[in-house]
């Protein structure tokens, strides 16, 4: 992650040659070094709640979490509100917020 916001402007010299692109990718490191520390902690949460056994319940909550309320509230705000790649990228990241809280609620509950 660290890698990613030091080289945030340069990091798209590996793929193109295009200025714009090296502009839009710099722009967007920010989001994905968010990115990065948000699924870490999703998905030790959810090993440990899965490897605690319960196993259907951490499906169902991550189906609700990332298909029911991330995925719409991407594809709402990206694509029907024309707000962009951004907003389509932070709505599917919402998914991941109630993701940890839920499964870190179920831990606490002890199943």
């Amino acid at each position: 992650m660290l890698l990613v916001f030091f080289s945030k402007d340069n990091l798209a010299i590996i793929f193109t040659n295009s200025k714009d692109m090296d502009l839009a990718v710099g722009d967007l490191a920010y989001l994905l070094g968010l990115t990065m520390v948000i699924n870490s902690v999703s998905q030790v949460i959810s090993g440990v709640v899965i490897g605690s056994g319960w196993q259907v319940m951490a499906a169902y909550i991550n189906l609700g979490c990332y298909y029911i309320v991330g995925l719409p509230l991407g594809i709402l705000f990206g694509f029907k509100a024309n707000l962009g790649v951004k907003v389509l990228w932070g709505g599917t990241m919402c998914g991941s917020t109630p993701l940890v809280g839920n499964l870190e609620d179920q831990l606490d509950q002890g199943g």
